[in-house]
């Protein structure tokens, strides 16, 4: 799914947020991600806020659907999703459609290999501590340095070695907030 040129997810939401539709590529993702609760039966008739991170993102999330709705027209910023082994730079684009409905299209434009990041990797124990997560750039935030890279976060907050990894608190960074409310 990562090789070659640009990966497209579409999928498409009814007017109460529920997903309607999933396109071709949605196995596929599900089956590379070894994600069975994301395979097309699983995500039918669900609403997209059962796979949005975090109170912030959802809301913000609400925002950018309501534009959509409301002035009729086409919303599009970046973002990304990290693999434990891999960084993807996306870009969403939600549509409007007839009946209210919104589709999404989520454009994997670039991948980059990393180290495996255990403190991405959502099967691992978690502890009773947290670290907040973006939902959208996928930065940490650290204490002594703000947003940063996850890498830069596990040498600063020493996140490497523990028995179990910190609890991921998914917020929005201001960044990331302050370039989806340029889209509204």
């Amino acid at each position: 799914m990562d090789k070659g040129s640009p990966v497209t997810l579409i999928y498409r939401l009814r007017a109460d947020n529920t997903i309607s539709y999933v396109g071709s590529g949605w196995r596929e993702f599900a089956e590379h991600n070894d994600a069975p609760e994301l395979m097309p039966a699983a995500v039918l008739d669900k609403p997209i806020d059962d796979y949005i991170d975090g109170a912030d993102a959802q809301r913000l999330f609400a925002l950018l659907f309501a534009r959509v709705r409301n002035d009729n027209t086409r919303v599009t910023f970046p973002f990304r999703c990290d693999a434990p082994d891999r960084r993807r730079y996306c870009r969403m684009e939600m549509v409007p459609l007839d009946d209210d409905g919104i589709e999404m299209q989520s454009i994997v434009e670039r991948v980059e290999r990393r180290e495996d990041i255990s403190l991405l990797d959502r099967k691992l124990p978690r502890g009773a501590d947290g670290v907040t997560i973006c939902s959208w750039c996928r930065k940490v935030y650290s204490p002594q340095s703000g947003w940063v890279e996850v890498e830069q976060a596990i040498a600063e907050m020493d996140l490497m070695g523990r028995e179990e990894q910190p609890r991921l608190s998914h917020s929005i960074c201001p960044r990331c907030y302050t370039r989806a409310n340029a889209q509204r």
